[in-house]
């Protein structure tokens, strides 16, 4: 679970929690300011948390830190391997190489859904609806629906 910020840990932590016990069994303290809002598990036992720091889920090291990315939520879909982050703009990060592939303007939103499937991203946004993104290598889904 992420933490934004602890006495402990000003930064944020990542938390480790026995489901039986409902106890904390570890703390993942994050070193760089972050805050972390949200967290998605990747591939390989990786956790990347919504502002940009990437952990091994099993030592808590720090294997990356992707800078100026943020969220409140992040999504990872692995129908295409990025990591989604809802905020304005919506950053979008290869899971793999840690490098920020695009940035979307959407207008007011922070949360997001993904499609495994066809890759399609569903942003809500104020005043606005659900807009629908795709890839440009995609026919299908382009643009607003």
């Amino acid at each position: 679970m992420s933490v934004p910020a602890t006495v402990a840990n000003p930064n944020g932590e990542v938390d480790e929690i026995n489901p039986k016990t409902e106890s904390v069994t570890n703390v993942f303290p994050i070193t760089t300011p972050c805050g972390p809002a949200g967290l998605a598990l990747l591939p390989g036992q990786r956790l990347m948390t919504s502002c940009g720091v990437v952990l091994d889920a099993r030592t808590g090291a720090t294997l990356a830190t992707i800078a100026g990315v943020s969220g409140d939520e992040i999504w990872y879909n692995p129908g295409d391997n990025r990591v989604y982050f809802g905020n304005q703009p919506i950053f979008v990060v290869d899971a793999t190489s840690y490098q920020v592939i695009a940035s979307i303007d959407v207008g007011d939103t922070h949360s997001l859904a993904a499609n495994s499937e066809n890759n399609h991203i569903f942003v809500p946004v104020t005043g606005v609806g659900v807009v629908v993104y795709a890839d440009d290598e995609d026919q299908e889904g382009h643009g607003r629906n």
